[in-house]
């Protein structure tokens, strides 16, 4: 079975969303629809969740060694899940 994916986005037409822009809308239109739609889980880019959900210094690892193996850590099950994309590791 393939996986059923809804692109639902709220950009200014120059692609930015820290914006005056942001500030006209209330952002509630934006959530009722993803509850309408009965959303389970959230992609993000990296600039929307390093704003909204990051740490705000970066982090910087002490031991900078590949682990070798595959590390899956799950910390908590859930019905939800939020993703993001960052190809050069800020997060």
């Amino acid at each position: 079975m393939r996986p059923y994916v809804i692109c639902h986005m709220v950009a200014s037409i120059d692609g930015r969303i820290d914006c005056s822009m942001v500030d006209k809308i209330s952002g509630e239109e934006y959530y009722t629809a993803l509850e309408q739609l009965d959303c389970p889980s959230l992609l993000e880019g990296r600039v929307t969740m390093e704003h909204y959900n990051a740490a705000k210094k970066p982090f910087h690892p002490t031991v900078n060694e590949p682990v070798n193996q595959p590390n899956i850590y799950v910390a908590e099950e859930s019905d939800a899940y939020m993703v993001s994309v960052d190809t050069l590791g800020h997060l």
